[in-house]
């Protein structure tokens, strides 16, 4: 149980930074968000609404992003994110090294990588 929560914990927080990545590119809402996620893995990621809306409200509580009720085009409310300040500041600082510490698991299980 507590690896379960652990794995968990450790996937939480490559979305966070999957998420800070999309809403830095602009706004976003939750199905947008996944559905960008999924396209820009070239189809290797799926975000389910299940992992995505927790992460979203936790990161919203943190004030890394903030959120407003808007309504789309068939007339339905839809939450629409964007990054705070802070979350623009995060990002700044864990960008360039979850590139790294990706690369760098990538070499440690021999996958060889090649900076782009």
């Amino acid at each position: 149980m507590e690896r379960d929560v652990k794995q968990m914990e450790y996937l939480a927080g490559i979305l966070r930074v999957l998420i800070l990545n999309e809403l830095a590119r602009g706004t976003g809402y939750g199905y947008g968000i996944a559905k960008a996620i999924g396209e820009h893995s070239g189809g290797a990621l799926t975000v389910r609404p299940e992992s995505l809306y927790p992460v979203l409200h936790r990161m919203e509580t943190e004030g890394l992003i903030s959120a407003k009720w808007e309504q789309a085009k068939n007339g339905r409310p839809r939450k629409v994110y964007q990054l705070s300040l802070k979350g623009k500041k995060r990002w700044e600082s864990v960008r360039e090294s979850f590139i790294s510490q990706c690369q760098g698991a990538l070499r440690a299980i021999g996958v060889t990588t090649t900076p782009g």
